[in-house]
């Protein structure tokens, strides 16, 4: 009948209504923690100053044999460039160590070669990352690596939701692979590889 009908249609409402409710209301909780857990680390984040790191792998330890570069980098500003012949591998690095996590291993192999790996990566919630944004919160943050151009170098570059540009002119590479998800990537050549 049309009264059941038009009974049926008000329950429908109360509980479209309720369910809206009960999200706005769940919402509001999780900003409110998300806030409450960002301002207890922000006392943190004044006492622990961004550091800027350098790490260098000095030339004599890539010196005459072929490497193997691997970069795993996420959430962040990255810029890879040549250092100047006769350098080693150089990583020059801000960010804030409470949100990000900065990782790096150098290993010689029996037959000379050697791995040099970087890792860069956040290490809070997305949505903690999203509220620092909106609080204004989050500082520069980048990782720019420097490669010689005097050694052999097999290049294997991973990014993920980030900003990365690359100027790979004159390096001597004898073989890249690179995987690039979310964000700009700009990959330049300004002069001929060897």
């Amino acid at each position: 009948s049309m009264a059941s009908a038009r009974g049926c249609l008000k329950f429908s409402l109360i509980g479209c209504l309720g369910l809206l409710v009960l999200i706005v209301v769940l919402g509001g909780i999780a900003a409110f923690s998300a806030k409450k857990t960002l301002s207890e680390a922000e006392v943190v984040d004044r006492e622990l100053q961004s550091p800027d790191r350098v790490l260098e792998v000095p030339a004599a330890a890539v010196a005459g044999a072929r490497g193997r570069v691997l970069l795993e980098l996420s959430q962040g500003e990255f810029k890879l460039d040549s250092s100047l012949p006769g350098e080693g591998v150089l990583v020059d690095a801000h960010y804030d160590e409470r949100i990000y996590e900065l990782e790096e291993s150098f290993e010689t192999l029996p037959d000379s070669t050697w791995i040099y790996r970087v890792g860069f990566r956040r290490t809070i919630s997305g949505l903690q990352a999203l509220m620092r944004a909106i609080l204004g919160e989050e500082e520069e943050t980048y990782v720019h690596i420097y490669l010689p151009p005097d050694v052999p170098l097999d290049l294997a570059i991973q990014v993920e939701e980030g900003g990365f540009e690359a100027e790979l002119g004159g390096l001597w590479l004898k073989d890249a692979e690179i995987l690039y998800g979310k964000g700009g990537f700009d990959l330049d050549f300004d002069e001929p590889l060897r």
